[in-house]
């Protein structure tokens, strides 16, 4: 029984046969281990002790199967919940829900949100405006700006692994810009990062899961905002930025 189910768990191709597979041989193998304790002179007892060397290999590279599927999902997820929010701001099918808010904040709260994400990769975080600027725009869809620029920050991190983000204001706009320490953008590509799924760095892109779709959230948003956007190089790294009246 043992033997049957683990080959039955091994050849199995999908999900849903994996789990009765697994399930199949969890069974057998609790049955195996009743009969070992209660016999132990049987030859069930060392049977269960050669099984379970097999079955442990098996366990391991089951939660490698889980965690491959687990990432993949997580990450198409995250492809399609972004392709959606891109297709409802370029039709126009949300209004904008314009209001006056505290930038600030809001910046705290987003680097906040990606604490754990800034301590897988050792960022160190510099907010220079620490007083309340306030803002007129749609708060709920800057704060998607935000978040892809500082996660862009994040997966391009390099050198001395710092994120800046400073807040100024001139000719009644403020400007929230967010550079990191790393590799310059190709200047013949700066002006294609805004295209939907253009990477400038595919091996790279991939290795983090992006999809070349954050940046054209943030150019879909910023246009619905009637506002700017851009991004250049410096001797350090990148700077992305973005443009909302002062409120």
């Amino acid at each position: 029984k043992v033997t049957e189910a683990r080959t039955a768990a091994m050849n199995a191709t999908t999900i849903n046969d994996k789990i009765a597979a697994e399930n199949q041989l969890s069974n057998a193998m609790l049955n195996l281990k009743a009969v070992a304790e209660a016999y132990p002179d049987l030859k069930a007892a060392n049977l269960y002790k050669d099984v379970m060397d097999g079955v442990q290999k098996y366990e391991e590279n089951v939660r490698m199967s889980r965690m491959i599927y687990n990432d993949t999902a997580t990450k198409m997820n995250r492809m399609v919940r972004q392709l959606l929010s891109l297709n409802q701001i370029e039709a126009g099918q949300n209004m904008l829900d314009i209001s006056r808010f505290d930038i600030t904040e809001l910046i705290n709260g987003v680097v906040s949100a990606q604490e754990i994400e800034l301590s897988k990769k050792k960022a160190l975080v510099i907010v220079k405006q620490h007083d309340p600027v306030f803002v007129m725009g749609d708060e709920y869809r800057i704060e998607e700006v935000l978040t892809n620029y500082i996660s862009n920050a994040i997966n391009h991190l390099a050198g001395k692994r710092e994120i800046v983000i400073d807040t100024t204001t001139k000719d009644g706009n403020v400007r929230v810009s967010v550079s990191n320490t790393g590799k310059p953008i190709p200047e013949e590509e700066i002006d294609r990062i805004w295209e939907k799924f253009y990477k400038v760095d595919k091996a790279r892109t991939r290795e983090y899961g992006g999809h070349g779709i954050g940046l054209s959230i943030v150019k879909a948003i910023m246009d619905r905002h009637h506002g700017k956007c851009g991004a250049y190089n410096t001797d350090t790294g990148v700077v992305f930025w973005f443009e909302l009246p002062f409120g």
